[in-house]
């Protein structure tokens, strides 16, 4: 069963679990799809208020929820690589165990790189959404935005974990630039709300 298909108290009782998955990343895609969720109900409300300018707004919110929505199960699949690799004996050639921890943890990064890049997004589309949006959809949208801003960070840690063996790996350098933008619509959303 995805974890998409359990409830949310079953959810959060596997996260609670005492067990290595779901854990962080999980939690940051489905953090990440429920930002979308409200930017996409944000952008419905503005649509209906004013039609034709905020369709590629829902049309952009409804295709990321739906780009994250199975990043909870992959990271979980991911990282389940992961330790597989470091349950690999040591002997006769430790080498190859060693090969097999890098790749894995190269491979694991690719998941929250890809809730990173989807968050951040969603940030910055929460945040157009508080400027331009519907007035009285204004608490959900910046919601959104922040929300998005915290899963951008929160999965960001998780690629530069993965990858702290390979610090000149390019992936560091375009999570940072992702993470920028989203502390940007955040921080254009707290300014707004002061």
């Amino acid at each position: 069963m995805g974890l998409l298909e359990l409830t949310v108290a079953e959810f959060l009782d596997q996260v609670a679990d005492h067990t290595p998955a779901p854990g962080g990343g999980g939690v940051a895609a489905v953090a990440t799809g429920l930002a979308a969720a409200l930017a996409g109900m944000a952008a419905r409300f503005s649509e209906a208020a004013e039609p034709g300018r905020f369709a590629g707004d829902v049309a952009a919110a409804d295709l990321l929820r739906r780009e994250v929505a199975g990043l909870a199960d992959a990271d979980a699949a991911a990282y389940s690589g992961y330790l597989a690799a470091l349950r690999l004996p040591r002997e006769p050639d430790p080498q190859v165990r060693k090969n097999a921890i890098a790749v894995a943890a190269s491979a694991a990064a690719d998941v929250p790189l890809a809730i990173v890049t989807a968050a951040a997004a969603i940030a910055e589309l929460g945040a157009r959404l508080v400027s331009e949006g519907a007035r009285r959809l204004r608490g959900d949208a910046a919601a959104c935005a922040l929300l998005a801003a915290a899963a951008t960070a929160a999965a960001a840690l998780l690629v530069e974990e993965n990858l702290s063996g390979t610090p000149e790996d390019p992936r560091l350098a375009e999570c940072a630039e992702l993470v920028q933008r989203a502390r940007v619509a955040a921080d254009a959303v707290r300014r707004e709300h002061a």
